[in-house]
């Protein structure tokens, strides 16, 4: 009997002793998810000047090739323009590609 209750002390030590050894989480403030791996996009106009009636074209460019569609859209930062003053397509990037134009 007295060789059973050794055996349960020393199984409650390793468990007690691998409870502690594992207790190593980070304290570090980790990311939600990682942003590694993931495309960088450029975007460059082709002409820097524009004059009324003619179109501006952007071209965008990612840096690898992904398995799904992206699309781009215009958004107006500043400037005395309306949405009355120019029309925007957005622009879709497809699947296995590395640039679009909008």
């Amino acid at each position: 009997m007295r060789k059973y209750i050794l055996y349960k002390v020393l199984g409650l030590a390793f468990v007690l002793i691998g409870m502690v050894a594992c207790d190593t989480a980070s304290q570090e403030v980790e990311p939600v998810i990682s942003p590694d791996g993931y495309p960088v996009s450029t975007v460059t106009p082709v002409a820097t000047t524009v004059i009324e009636g003619e179109n501006l074209v952007v071209n965008i460019t990612i840096d690898k090739m992904i398995e799904r569609s992206i699309t781009f859209t215009f958004v107006q930062t500043g400037g005395t323009a309306d949405d009355n003053d120019y029309s925007v397509e957005p622009a879709t990037l497809q699947p296995y590609t590395k640039s679009v134009q909008m």
